[in-house]
């Protein structure tokens, strides 16, 4: 999986989740309180190991098991730490 899908997919789902149990229970990430708007930034910190594939014109993939098939494939690998800042108490809608 490419890196920047696996940013997407996960801060997306994060967000899915948030919503939905806010959707169960309004104490949890309200977008106000006594009608006052509350806007709570919180950070998604990712660290993830990456790999870089000399033999391949593709972008960074997240690290996963190399299957080479017989062939051997140059692969470095790095690790990667990074925050997100994101407003979990923003409906979609308002975006």
């Amino acid at each position: 999986m490419e890196l920047n899908e696996f940013i997407k997919k996960s801060l997306l789902e994060i967000l899915q989740g948030v919503r939905s149990a806010s959707d169960e229970d309004k104490a949890i990430a309200p977008a106000a309180i006594e009608g006052k708007p509350v806007w709570t930034e919180r950070l998604v910190e990712f660290e993830v190991n990456v790999e870089v594939d000399a033999t391949a014109k593709s972008g960074l993939k997240v690290l996963s098991i190399v299957e080479a098939g017989g062939e051997l494939k140059r692969v470095s690998s790095h690790r990667l730490r990074f925050s997100v800042p994101v407003h979990m108490n923003v409906k979609k809608e308002w975006s």
